[in-house]
């Protein structure tokens, strides 16, 4: 059977920067599956986008012969180039075309570890069109795949319609395709305002404002009802405030229909790029650290060839706290049936479920969203919740091993806003862990949120410099009990 692995894609209304989809010299004109070059013009691919990281594929799925489809008309030169080492590049194969009709053209490409790309050039003119890489693979070692994709929404209607369009255009719908029907679509409005009117592969579930995980763990409960009417095999989270690409979709779905046995229960991230500087990756993947998170390829300019080589290669020996964001991650349904999100109202509902999932996600150039960084995000509320959940996280997880190092953990951070004469952040930060030594009964609360709007409308930062000393001696009391009530928060969401 023939898949698709990825196709070449040169224009994008999500990210307009060529410099990801192409490398030029002269002047091109591209639209999304095709490219015209005019006069004396030259264009690479060896690019974010549009590399194809052979070694990757090898090494997790099945693939047994690579092609390399384009359709191509006019005069000029096609050269297939490869490189195994991220600096030597070797011409693999150079063809001439010249004709006035479209041609089909097909390439064979060995298996190695090589990164394929390709070069087009012409004096006269020439175009380019249904380009993309392909692999036959047996029968037997294709997976069945149906990708429930769950987005939680609160008040952004627009947005989910965008996502909705992008995803009824898309060729899931279209019955000639190998993507026919291998994805369907679970929205949980949070807000209740969206009207619930079913459409193919499309549902909306109204739901209570329970915040990211409660909305994301609905959508799962949804999934599992409809696992085998669909054939349900992986959940895909994403959130709703997030820019992507169609190809996104289809690079996930072919990725996950060939990948090995020995790999199918691990994650499938999608990398964060950034809304204000298109081209730089913010993070691919991130380590917890104990709450002093770690990023793998944070900040990286992805249109510069020196971050493309390793792009999808996490090494083996990386901690096990690592784990894929929200944004966009792909689960097994296999966990998602046995697992549950904790109920944190915000952040760490993501970290929580993917330290607990245990495997290393995978990674792959195309797949990514573009999403607003958390800079952008910081105020007193989200600081208590972070503060308050991550201490939540490494206590459930064993990064703190008693409760002295949750004490002193906290005191850093406080001693932090105040040295940075942050009184907002330090009160949070009062906050924080007054909620933490409740212990798990005001996580499972479900007026969490409530309580948190009180608290952050008041203007209580005058009193932090007395209240921390109050909280010492409260601790001391409190601290171990409410610290093994975490420890055993597990138990209670089997």
């Amino acid at each position: 059977m023939e898949i698709t692995l990825q196709s070449v894609v040169f224009k994008d209304k999500v990210c307009s920067l060529k410099e990801l989809y192409y490398r030029e010299k002269g002047n091109a004109i591209p639209e999304e599956n095709q490219i015209t070059l005019k006069e004396k013009t030259e264009i690479r691919t060896n690019t974010y986008l549009n590399l194809l990281d052979c070694a990757i594929w090898k090494k997790y799925t099945s693939i047994e012969k690579i092609r390399l489809v384009m359709e191509v008309k006019g005069s000029g030169s096609i050269r297939v180039l490869y490189s195994e080492n991220g600096t030597e590049e070797v011409i693999f194969a150079q063809y001439r075309v010249d004709s006035l009709n479209y041609v089909k053209k097909i390439i064979a490409l060995p298996i190695g570890e090589r990164r394929y790309w390709f070069e087009l050039s012409t004096e006269t003119g020439m175009s380019v069109r249904n380009i993309y890489y392909s692999s036959s693979v047996s029968e037997e070692k294709i997976n069945p795949v149906h990708i429930s994709w769950v987005i939680c929404t609160f008040q952004r209607q627009k947005m989910i319609q965008n996502i909705k369009e992008l995803f009824q255009n898309s060729l899931f719908f279209e019955e000639e395709s190998m993507y026919f029907h291998g994805m369907s679509m679970r929205i949980v409005d949070n807000s209740s305002e969206m009207e619930v009117r079913e459409q193919p592969y499309i549902k909306v579930f109204h739901n209570p404002n329970t915040g990211g995980a409660g909305g994301f763990a609905r959508g799962m409960e949804e999934s599992k009802k409809e696992e085998e009417k669909y054939g349900i095999t992986q959940v895909l989270l994403m959130d709703d405030d997030v820019e992507l690409m169609k190809e996104s979709l289809y690079r996930l779905y072919s990725f996950l229909k060939i990948i090995k046995p020995e790999y199918q229960s691990r994650p499938i991230a999608g990398r964060m790029f950034r809304t204000d500087q298109r081209q730089i990756q913010y993070t691919a993947l991130e380590i917890w650290n104990r709450g002093e998170i770690r990023h793998i390829g944070r900040n990286l300019d992805m249109t510069k060839m020196e971050n493309l080589w390793d792009m999808n290669h996490i090494k083996e020996t990386v901690s096990k706290d690592v784990y894929t964001g929200w944004w966009f991650g792909c689960f097994p349904m296999e966990y998602v049936r046995k697992h549950k999100p904790l109920p944190f109202f915000l952040h760490c509902d993501d970290v929580e479920y993917g330290i607990r999932n245990g495997e290393k996600p995978l990674i792959l150039n195309g797949i990514q969203v573009w999403h607003e960084t958390y800079e952008y995000r910081k105020n007193a509320m989200i600081s208590y919740y972070d503060i308050r959940n991550s201490m939540i996280v490494n206590t459930i997880h064993g990064f703190y091993q008693s409760e002295k190092d949750v004490w002193e953990d906290w005191k850093k951070k406080l001693d932090d806003y105040y040295n940075q004469k942050d009184y907002s952040g330090e009160y949070a930060a009062i906050l924080a862990m007054q909620d933490y030594l409740k212990g798990k009964n005001l996580l499972f609360s479900k007026k969490e949120k409530k309580q948190m709007r009180e608290k952050s409308g008041k203007k209580y930062q005058y009193k932090a410099a007395f209240l921390w000393r109050m909280l010492e001696m409260r601790f001391n009391r409190k601290g171990h009990e409410a610290f093994v009530s975490y420890q055993k928060i597990l138990e209670k969401n089997k």
